[in-house]
């Protein structure tokens, strides 16, 4: 999966940029905040390393990790009687999960998950989100905890990396309580066939969940792709159609988040979103 930059909103519009997808925010007009105001935190420039994962958390989310997957996640009642059951999008958690990563947003549902190292091997992708309450209205103040595979399918256990909590933004005098907690997959795959979704190791324990897999649009950028022999093996594995030039709203924001990463990461090569896609998510009340 590409690197994510994300911009992450529960409302209107709700996008997330990180290396390699790209959202692709609803058709609605908002202003962008300043650039020059935007908090990047410096594990994402390279100017402090990112933190260790203490090895008693590793070793405690191993056993928490067996508990879920025995108890809160049994593979015999998940599907029909448990979450898998209640809300389409919902999918287990799986083994990679470790708490307390870091807030990595930089301005009000906004964030980005990826390090420049990380857009550097693989092509920011900006992935919006739309965040829904059980009654179908905009969820204020989602709180997000993602954590991501890199493009070969791994995950960074031993440190915070590609792994980061952050907030989507809430229209006025908006409020919702009683919401359930929801784990969800999104998929990135090549071509946007769902294929590469057959091969997961979680397919062992329930059906493949295709309804996560999100349909990704290639910006102007990746065809023909970027100098970067990354960004060009990248665009020959998952040729991604392109979005449609009557997208104007996801076309400023792409140009937007162009701009924050020309501005606040400019040294090594000019990274430049090259992908994107939009997903929605309906939470349920808590039972």
């Amino acid at each position: 999966m590409p690197s994510v930059s994300a911009t992450t909103t529960a409302t209107r519009r709700t996008a997330g940029v990180s290396p390699s997808p790209t959202g692709v925010p609803n058709q609605v007009a908002f202003t962008e905040p300043a650039i020059s105001s935007l908090n990047i935190p410096d594990i994402l420039t390279g100017k402090t390393p990112y933190e260790h994962i203490p090895v008693t958390r590793q070793i405690y989310h191993i056993i928490r990790a067996l508990y879920i997957f025995v108890v809160a996640e049994c593979p015999l009642f998940w599907g029909w009687l448990f979450m898998g059951g209640r809300n389409d999008r919902a999918d287990v958690e799986g083994p990679f999960y470790i708490s307390g990563a870091p807030n990595l947003q930089i301005a009000d549902g906004k964030a980005i998950l990826a390090s420049r190292e990380d857009f550097e091997a693989n092509p920011p992708y900006l992935l919006s989100l739309r965040i829904l309450s059980p009654s179908g209205e905009p969820m204020p103040y989602a709180k997000l905890d993602f954590w991501q595979a890199t493009s070969s399918g791994l995950y960074f256990n031993s440190k915070y990396r590609l792994r980061g909590v952050f907030q989507a933004d809430t229209p006025d005098d908006a409020e919702y309580k009683n919401v359930e907690r929801l784990t969800t997959q999104i998929y990135v795959t090549r071509r946007n066939e769902t294929k590469d979704m057959e091969a997961d190791f979680v397919n062992y324990v329930r059906h493949v969940r295709f309804q996560n897999m999100i349909h990704s649009l290639a910006t102007s950028a990746f065809y023909p792709p970027m100098s970067s022999r990354a960004y060009a093996g990248f665009a020959k594995k998952y040729a991604f159609p392109p979005i449609s030039p009557t997208s104007l709203d996801a076309l400023k924001s792409i140009e937007w988040w162009n701009t924050v990463l020309a501005q606040r990461f400019p040294r090594g090569e000019q990274l430049q979103v090259l992908c994107g896609g939009e997903t929605m998510i309906k939470l349920n009340n808590k039972t």
